[in-house]
């Protein structure tokens, strides 16, 4: 061999070389060209708020057909063109049916649209069935379009319900499980992300079931407010970069959704979906661990406060139920209160690094103590009886520990309560509860027109003791100190307004921004507006973001309540907004004293509001003379209530609030509990 032809060899050898290590370093470079396929079940999102058209005209309005194209598979929703099996669209059609600024018909609202590529009839869009079946004739126009190259992604549009599914079909009142979602995944060409326009999917138990059919999947953890993701965003970002990634594409996502500054709690999380098996074999390791320790009495209480205390997600309308938590925030709990070299304080830092792996991105509205990107399944009161199938994790250690959790604390054991004196100005309230899934609350009453309005409440502080066991660092003792309520709260009121009205607050979670602790308080009522001339008025509740510290209403935006108790994608005001010249008419508790029980009633009065709602929820100093309280005992997993009386709680205002110092009974005083259905 010559010199020239060695020089030559080298050279090429070196180019293969660089070209292998620049394959392994540089990320795969996207293509030009992107298929977004939506599976659209309509149910009331379309049928009453029109949102899925308005999704879609956003979407269409903003995205350049040069960069790929968009099918769109719907039905499932009582309305023209929705109400049959399933109707397959692409943008081009789509843009000439939505003219008229509806998806499924034309210029004559009782006859389905032309606009269509193909109807499949008679079958119900919530079903794997349907599924598959949608998405196969998605692959095939792919095919037929020279799409095969391009970036795919599916986008599931609807009700969402983590672990519980996907998709209510509102004709045949039907809805896919997480089960069904991967049986209609099955046959389908791979996509490069999944998206759920839908309420928290973004759980451990909808990645794990959906990671063979998606390299992505971008969800939320808490409930996703009814006008969806930001699709003007959307068609703006990708018409702009085509060739952006995947990843970069669902970080956009991400960013333009929780960049509307609308009120609304929000969260969106990306995850790398090759990584779940990581994450779920770190989350049996764990659950081994924890399994081990539940005949301890310290761990049981651990992981009752643990649970208790912990972000949740899927709150139902009154606060007191919630269909998940954030994984990793409970990770960090265990962690921080188990000692070092531990195998469950190792455990739970090992799967904090699996998640680190998998999370590429999240974010929320700042309304949340944790939003980590990944949740999982919270206790329930039904799971003792009936444990799904969706959160076994192919029964490993997780579900070993969880359902042996849930047959442990999940026994119906009614709390006992006492007080207990120390002295003339010390008094504290003794819970006795092993599992400690009771959450203990002060409720604060005000003596009005001879009745006790439970104004507010606010989580008592449990004191903790060190545990004797070598595991935990501290455990919950059950004891609470008295609180210590000045005659202060809230009620609308402020400049220019007659006279105060007052509401009920109903404690539902506590998050820190900004070194400054804010609460979120639901109140409940009827709002009335005014809309194109016509009052409407409907069941709601206000949210109201608190800043503890300044004493101060931050924000507050409004819902309607659905029927069936749960928060909803629908919210029949549509925008969450309180507008000027809205009418609330608060939703009141009673405490019965006599009866021992705790009623509703609609307030006498009514308050309009403003310019600016979250300026006339006020602080105002009460009639100390007026002002009681009682404890109230919350059971985490179910709706019950108990309450223990204040022991000099007079009858209906026979003696002075316990505020002004009056004398204590020392030693234990009697427990009064009762106890109602929320």
């Amino acid at each position: 061999m010559t010199a020239g032809g060695v020089f030559q060899k080298t050279l090429i050898l070196g180019g293969i070389i660089v070209l292998i290590l620049s394959a392994m370093i540089l990320p795969v470079s996207a293509s030009n060209e992107n298929y977004l396929v939506f599976y659209m079940v309509g149910s009331d999102l379309e049928s009453q708020d029109h949102y899925g058209s308005k999704n879609l005209q956003d979407l269409a309005g903003s995205w350049d057909p040069d960069i790929g194209d968009i099918i769109v598979i719907y039905g499932g929703a009582d309305k023209t063109g929705w109400d049959n099996g399933l109707a397959v669209t692409n943008l081009e059609l789509l843009k000439k049916d939505l003219l008229d600024g509806e998806v499924g018909s034309d210029g004559n609202p009782a006859t389905p649209t032309e606009f269509v590529l193909t109807r499949i009839p008679d079958l119900d869009i919530s079903s794997p069935g349907a599924l598959a079946k949608g998405l196969a004739y998605a692959d095939a126009y792919a095919a037929d379009e020279g799409l095969t190259s391009a970036n795919r992604y599916l986008i599931f549009w609807n009700h969402g319900g983590g672990y519980e599914g996907f998709g209510a079909n509102e004709l045949l009142d039907t809805w896919m499980s997480v089960e069904d979602l991967q049986k209609g995944l099955a046959a389908a060409k791979k996509y490069d992300m999944i998206i759920f326009d839908a309420c928290l999917m973004a759980s451990l138990e909808v990645a794990d079931a959906l990671h063979p059919y998606a390299d992505y999947l971008a969800a939320s953890e808490e409930n996703v407010p009814g006008d969806g993701l930001n699709y003007v965003g959307i068609g703006k970002a990708l018409s702009s970069d085509p060739s952006m990634t995947p990843e970069d594409f669902g970080k956009t996502i991400i960013t333009s959704f929780i960049s509307v500054q609308d009120g609304d709690a929000k969260t969106f999380s990306l995850v790398r979906l090759d990584k779940t098996p990581s994450v779920v074999s770190s989350l049996d390791t764990l659950g081994h661990s924890l399994r081990e320790v539940l005949d301890d009495a310290d761990s049981l209480a651990a992981l009752g406060d643990i649970y208790t205390n912990i972000q949740g997600y899927g709150r139902s309308d009154d606060g007191s139920t919630v269909t998940s938590v954030d994984l990793y925030a409970f990770a960090d709990q265990i962690r921080a209160n188990t000692e070092e070299g531990s195998s469950l304080h190792t455990s739970a830092g090992d799967l904090q690094t699996a998640l680190r792996d998998y999370v590429l991105m999240t974010k929320d509205s700042g309304h949340f103590s944790a939003a980590h990107g990944v949740s999982i399944a919270a206790p329930r009161e039904e799971f003792v009886s009936d444990f799904p199938r969706s959160i076994t994790f192919g029964r490993n250690g997780w579900y070993e520990y969880f359902s042996t959790y849930m047959n442990t604390a999940g026994s119906p054991a009614k709390p006992g309560a006492q007080y207990r004196s120390s002295s003339a100005d010390s008094r504290t309230i003794v819970v006795n509860d092993p599992t400690k899934m009771t959450i203990v609350f002060a409720d604060y009453l005000y003596l009005k027109d001879g009745q006790y309005l439970i104004i507010g409440q606010t989580p008592l502080e449990e004191t903790y003791v060190p545990s004797g066991g070598g595991l935990w660092i501290s455990v919950p003792s059950g004891e609470y100190d008295d609180p210590d309520w000045d005659g202060t709260w809230f009620v609308l009121g402020g400049e220019g307004k007659n006279s105060d009205v007052f509401v009920t607050m109903k404690y539902a979670y506590s998050f820190v921004e900004q070194d400054s602790l804010s609460s979120v308080y639901l109140i409940y009522g009827n709002m009335t507006r005014t809309v194109s001339g016509k009052e409407t008025t409907v069941p709601s509740v206000i949210t109201a973001v608190v800043d503890m510290d300044a004493m101060k209403t931050t924000d507050m935006f409004v819902e309607s309540v659905s029927e069936d108790g749960w928060y909803s994608r629908t919210n029949l005001w549509g925008d969450t907004g309180i507008l000027p010249g809205d009418v609330f008419t608060p939703l009141l508790e009673i405490y019965n004293e006599e009866e021992e029980s705790v009623e509703t009633v609609y307030s006498a009065d009514r308050f309009t509001f403003g310019d600016d709602p979250a300026a006339e929820l006020v602080r105002t100093a009460l009639d100390e003379e007026n002002c009681y309280w009682v404890a109230e005992l919350d059971d985490y997993l179910d709706d019950d209530a108990f309450y223990l009386e204040e022991p000099d709680l007079p009858d209906t205002g026979s003696a002075k609030s316990p505020i002004l110092p009056a004398g204590l009974l020392f030693g234990l005083a009697a427990a009064f509990l009762l106890i109602r259905r929320r």
